[in-house]
């Protein structure tokens, strides 16, 4: 069997000229105990990036270290760091290292000619050396993943062959938006096997591509402490601490004894992938949050558990199983308590399956740090019973974009945010708002002395994307008004490109850009969202309205589109004179069709 060996960031070439030693040693040793014999062939490419030739923009460059920087602090989304080590992180500052190896990816995605020389290298030596295995760590990853979906002749030099990622960056918020369009695509391999280490701190990234039959990825864990660079070793540390990607045990098994028996053992799992997709009906799974006792007294809400036992009935009338349906209220709906689950409701889903996400509470919109340490842009976020204005206990788009940005485009995904994000108290006699005002130092993080009129205005922050397709409304609804907001499941981090770029990017790598979710929003970016009282019963005015009239419409022997549903309950609300107007945000092609779920049985008369 003949392997292809292409090493990560390192520059391993010049600081240990016989790395390819040790990975021929391990990967001899897998195969060999399955009767397999092995020959290999190692790619070189340092000389490439220190070629003089290849010069960057300067300004490029370090945006784009600056972005990758920003992701491995702040992310969130797969984090390899304990809150402590990011609070130690950003009060120490990124050590050289950190820097180092930024630059050295940074290098790559700013210099074109680099990224076709690269390329041309690793497709000499595949039809060279003819593999049967591209096995890839690291910065090798995003050079032959670059090739393999580049065009048809990168897209040629994998096809029938095994392709084996570890250490990979290749799902990197950074590194997607710039380079893939904002989503990971399937290469031709025959079969890809990716290794993923959530201590691995060199800008890794889990690849989720939950409806490829051709696709594994294994979670190899070892290592851990703060900073720990062993953690991205290909094979056993020299200390012996603990084992590298390529030799860890639960690689032997996934990946080298997969490798080893061949197409039979390929194809034996893609037929059972195969059979549970025929055989199981569409699967629905939920998760409702609703959280009225808030530590803070004046924070405290009325109806969010009830909204979330409205909307159960709701669900579970349209289809939904009770026991696929997760709730989590008050004091149990921490930050941790909700990503966890999060995961539970996104991870494997799958085209034709539907997922629920309803939240009920407060809502806020939190200055943003970048790795400058500076903000430079705001977060709407949900308000977890743990809240406290830092980005440890807040509920962003980025905690939670990388679950929902690489669906299947046919997975139907609805995210219900019954909150507000203008900030607001209860006021005297009033109906209760379901938004916090950020404290005075919070708020001074974003606002700037007006020396001429001696007062105080808001600070100009940049814009995520000032050439956003689809003209003012569609950028005021990605990026709010101030064009510098990461609004709720938008996905905005992977939608940074301009328009034209982008669609460009997209048709090369083959596909439409990130999953994007249909978003039920209670009220437009600058309003409030209310709570409405049943007689004495108290629930969010946009849920009940909701419910109400989706119920109603089905006894009616209607099945509303979303759009005809959204268009009822404004009607609701206005009679009902609220000063909120609910916003509907998704794929015309999916909001413009019924709902799915069946009518609700009808009630008898008495």
């Amino acid at each position: 069997m003949k392997i292809l060996l292409i090493h990560g960031v390192g520059r391993p070439e010049k600081n240990d000229p016989t790395w390819p030693v040790a990975w021929e040693t391990v990967v001899s040793e897998q195969l060999s105990s399955y009767g397999v014999q092995s020959e290999f062939q190692a790619v070189p490419y340092d000389d490439i990036f220190a070629d003089p030739k290849y010069k960057y923009d300067a300004v490029q460059y370090a945006k784009a270290v600056e972005k990758l920087l920003a992701g491995l602090i702040w992310h969130g989304i797969t984090d390899p760091f304990t809150s402590a080590a990011q609070r130690d992180m950003a009060t120490r500052g990124i050590g050289d290292e950190i820097h180092w190896r930024a630059g050295i990816v940074a290098q790559w995605l700013v210099q074109k000619d680099l990224q076709a020389a690269c390329r041309q290298r690793i497709l000499e030596n595949i039809q060279g050396f003819g593999p049967d295995v591209v096995c890839a760590h690291s910065l090798g990853t995003l050079l032959s993943y670059d090739l393999f979906t580049h065009d048809n002749a990168g897209r040629a030099a994998i096809k029938g062959r095994t392709y084996l990622t570890f250490g990979s960056q290749i799902g990197h918020p950074a590194v997607a938006d710039s380079m893939w369009g904002g989503r990971v695509t399937m290469v031709g391999a025959k079969f890809w096997h990716h290794l993923y280490n959530p201590h691995d701190p060199v800008f890794t990234q889990e690849i989720r591509l939950n409806s490829e039959p051709d696709f594994s990825q294994t979670t190899t864990s070892f290592g851990g402490w703060f900073l720990d660079f062993s953690a991205h070793d290909a094979v056993t540390t020299p200390n012996g601490k603990h084992s590298g990607y390529l030799d860890h045990p639960i690689t032997h098994d996934s990946v080298w004894r997969t490798i080893a028996g061949g197409a039979s053992a390929r194809a034996f799992t893609r037929s059972l992938r195969t059979v549970s997709k025929i055989t199981a009906p569409p699967e629905r799974r939920a998760l409702l949050v609703g959280i009225n006792d808030y530590p803070d007294p004046a924070n405290r809400l009325e109806g969010c558990v009830n909204d979330v036992f409205l909307v159960s009935s709701l669900l579970q009338e349209s289809g939904f199983k009770s026991e696929k349906i997760r709730v989590v209220l008050n004091e149990r709906a921490t930050r941790e308590g909700i990503l966890e689950r999060l995961h539970w409701l996104l991870d494997e889903a799958e085209d034709g399956q539907e997922r629920v996400l309803f939240y009920s509470g407060h809502g806020a919109q939190m200055p943003a740090y970048g790795a400058k340490e500076e903000v430079d842009h705001m977060d709407e976020c949900l308000v977890p019973y743990d809240f406290d204005w830092s980005r440890e206990h807040a509920i962003t788009d980025d905690d939670f974009f990388a679950l929902y940005s690489q669906l299947p485009y046919d997975t139907r995904f609805l995210t219900i945010f019954d909150c507000c994000h203008s900030g607001g108290m209860t006021r005297d006699g009033s109906r209760k708002i379901r938004g916090i005002t950020p404290p005075d130092d919070i708020r001074h993080r974003v606002l700037r002395w007006n020396m001429n009129e001696e007062m105080w205005e808001a600070r100009p922050l940049p814009s995520t994307n000032p050439n956003l397709g689809g003209g003012k409304a569609v950028r005021r609804k990605f990026l709010g008004r101030s064009g510098a907001t990461h609004r709720l499941g938008r996905a905005m981090p992977l939608r940074t490109l301009p328009q034209r770029q982008y669609n460009r990017v997209r048709k090369q790598r083959g596909h439409r850009g990130p999953f994007l979710p249909v978003i039920f929003e209670a009220c437009s970016e600058q309003q409030y969202s209310y709570e409405y009282r049943h007689g004495v019963t108290s629930y969010g005015a946009f849920t009940y309205a909701m419910a109400k009239n989706l119920r109603a419409l089905r006894e009616a022997g209607r099945h509303p589109s979303f759009e005809q549903l959204i268009e009822r309950t404004n009607d609701t609300l206005r009679t009902l004179k609220y000063d909120q107007t609910a916003q509907l945000v998704g794929p015309s092609k999916v909001i413009n069709k019924p709902i799915p779920g069946k009518p609700a049985a009808k009630r008898s008369k008495k």
